[in-house]
């Protein structure tokens, strides 16, 4: 039969519309085995059920258009909107994927943006409102082309459907935990102020650079293929270890990862609100020398019969540089670029493993605080850096934690979709796929360009 409303066909024992959920009976329904009867009917002809004195259910309507909906329906057929409150924030989160983890926040009373903490990421806790302005709740429907890139198949088809509360609820916690792992691949300022592809955006800002370089990656990994795919899946272990540890240090002396290149990373350390660098050149000064502290775990690593070891090299440049969101709507890209960038390689480049080298740029910041010897013309090796650093007094910008966007249960969803859509287009093509039916991997692969 055909649906009054939209006109949809349905089987022929349908008593709701499949696509609308419009009512498609006008007799009564038996409520015990759900067989359509004559509306003078008074027992069930297939079960017997007695049904004298069963009455419709009375008409629900639409509270925005004002259209009579479905015993049950979610979202309103006509306009759009979401007909129930539900609740997405999961009652016992999964542990976070990121390097230093805040608590669950309290979910506010009121469905106004939450003052509870946020994660700064590896740089201590503070207060903030959510990245974007809150926006309308938008009709399930016009989220469909993104949510069918966010989620697993099993997850998406009932939305093309008349999707359950409890079905909308488990969307929310799988998007709230796909946006917190996507997080942890992007660097700061991509979180705090993604840009649509149709405006790129950048300018000159200032920061202190760390170039961190691994050296006997190669051998190590020649000497382990040895044993085919045992021996990968071993490097692949060991570098993953190393890497975990290197991005660790980094984010907890406020830095922030932009990329890897082959068996390196480059991180930053922005200069604050102030144009104060010093601060950002210390903990960059810092987090190399606890860098060059955990390798001693990696230098007797046993490979087939030999024991070999890995090393790093450590360059530190300070100064302005250019960054800007650019690219597609599609593929976006935060760049780096200019001599301060530059500079932090052609540090490295002057140290030995084991080492860490600073620019002239560098050592004039922090001359007061740090121990140096003369490596070459404006480079300096780095000997050591006053003090540890105060989790309490760490600077660094806030990253929402997500994990109880504000509003009621459409508007949660909203923010979700729309923060993965301006976040996603800056992940690598196929990592996200990866991430959809594997929500909490957080593996740093050395090999990645990002």
């Amino acid at each position: 039969m055909l649906c009054s409303e939209c006109a949809t066909p349905n089987p022929a024992q349908a008593r709701f519309c499949l696509n609308c959920g419009q009512s498609l009976t006008a007799g009564l329904v038996c409520s015990l085995c759900h067989t359509l009867l004559p509306v003078q009917a008074r027992f069930c002809f297939h079960c017997g059920h007695m049904v004298v004195g069963a009455a419709a259910p009375a008409e629900r309507h639409c509270p925005a258009c004002g259209v009579v909906v479905a015993p049950g329906q979610v979202q309103c057929h006509h306009c759009g909107i979401m007909l129930i409150q539900v609740s997405i924030a999961p009652a016992q989160p999964q542990p976070a994927p990121s390097i230093s983890p805040a608590p669950q926040p309290t979910p506010p009373p009121t469905p106004s943006p939450p003052s509870s903490d946020h994660l700064v990421t590896g740089v201590g806790r503070a207060n903030s409102s959510p990245p974007h302005p809150l926006t309308p709740s938008r009709p399930l429907s016009e989220m469909l082309p993104s949510l069918k890139k966010y989620l697993p198949e099993h997850l998406f088809e009932p939305l093309e459907r008349r999707p359950t509360e409890r079905q909308l609820t488990e969307v929310g916690r799988h998007l709230v935990v796909l946006l917190r792992t996507a997080k942890t691949y992007l660097p700061r300022p991509v979180v705090l102020n993604p840009q649509p592809g149709s405006q790129p955006a950048g300018g000159m800002v200032q920061g202190s650079f760390l170039f961190v370089d691994v050296s006997g990656f190669t051998p190590l990994s020649e000497r382990l293929s040895r044993f085919g795919q045992d021996g990968a899946e071993r490097v692949t272990s060991i570098i993953n270890s190393l890497f975990f540890d290197l991005v660790s240090i980094l984010l907890n002396h406020g830095g922030s990862l932009l990329k890897f290149g082959g068996d390196a990373l480059l991180g930053v350390f922005e200069a604050d609100a102030s144009g104060d660098m010093s601060g950002g050149a210390l903990q960059a000064a810092q987090a190399a020398l606890a860098m060059q502290g955990i390798m001693p775990k990696f230098s007797a690593i046993e490979a087939a019969g030999q024991t070999m070891a890995l090393r790093i090299k450590c360059g530190i440049s300070s100064g302005p540089f250019f960054a800007a969101h650019i690219g597609t709507p599609q593929d976006m890209a935060y760049v780096t670029t200019g001599f301060t960038v530059n500079q932090a390689e052609r540090a490295e480049g002057q140290a030995e493993p084991g080492e860490v080298a600073i620019t002239r740029s560098t050592y004039d910041l922090i001359k007061d605080q740090v121990e140096v010897e003369q490596r070459a013309e404006d480079f300096y090796r780095l000997l050591s850096a006053a003090g540890e650093m105060d989790p309490a007094a760490r600077k660094g910008k806030v990253v929402p934690l997500d994990d109880d966007p504000p509003g009621d249960g459409p508007e949660q969803l909203t923010y979700l979709v729309d923060r993965l859509d301006r976040l996603t287009p800056y992940l690598a093509a196929d990592l996200l796929p990866r991430m959809v039916t594997n929500r909490t991997m957080c593996r740093w692969l050395p090999t990645t360009g990002r």
